[in-house]
């Protein structure tokens, strides 16, 4: 028998998350249900994906306020249309600043993982996210910094569920996360 997958963690997630961030965001999530032996990679994914985008995306609410957007970030966790049969997809999304693909750039190229002298497309830029020990933070603290975390997110879902990620991003405005995921082993 297949388990039933939900993301009925998140509440738990967001709660934390509005907790130790209030009043910097609002969270929503659809309930998810949907057939699928990956319960624990989803939901373990998803508070990576969350913990990334309250660390790296959401601005403070002067900085939010002077860019017109309102105080709280939005947070949310969505089902994504199906690209393919038995396949399934589901995204989280801010509303914050987005990715600086010139500082990741800039980054990648300092840590060796694009040439110097590339001029890389987007899609290259965006892929070092997700390389072990690659992060644009000066500094740790306790939820960035490191360079772990998005490494593990592309560890589970492509490496050990098959499926893929995206990002998607516009600077300024967001940062979606995409993953798409089998719905059988």
């Amino acid at each position: 028998m297949v388990p039933t997958c939900t993301t009925d963690a998140t509440p738990y997630l967001f709660a934390s998350t509005r907790r130790a961030h209030a009043p910097r965001i609002t969270a929503y999530r659809e309930r998810l249900l949907f057939q699928s032996p990956y319960e624990d990679l989803v939901r373990d994914s998803l508070v990576q994906l969350c913990r990334n985008s309250v660390a790296h995306g959401v601005e403070t609410p002067a900085t939010r306020a002077a860019a017109g957007k309102a105080e709280a970030a939005t947070l949310s966790i969505h089902a994504l249309p199906s690209p393919a049969p038995g396949v399934v997809g589901l995204a989280i999304r801010d509303d914050g600043k987005g990715i600086d693909l010139d500082a990741v750039e800039a980054r990648a190229k300092q840590a060796g993982l694009l040439p110097g002298d590339a001029t890389p497309e987007p899609t290259e830029i965006l892929n070092c996210l997700f390389e072990s020990g690659f992060s644009t933070t000066e500094t740790a603290d306790a939820h960035s910094g490191r360079g772990v975390g998005l490494d593990i997110v592309k560890a589970k879902v492509v490496d050990e569920a098959g499926g893929c990620l995206e990002v998607h991003t516009e600077p300024g405005r967001f940062c979606e996360f995409r993953l798409y995921l089998p719905l059988c082993a």
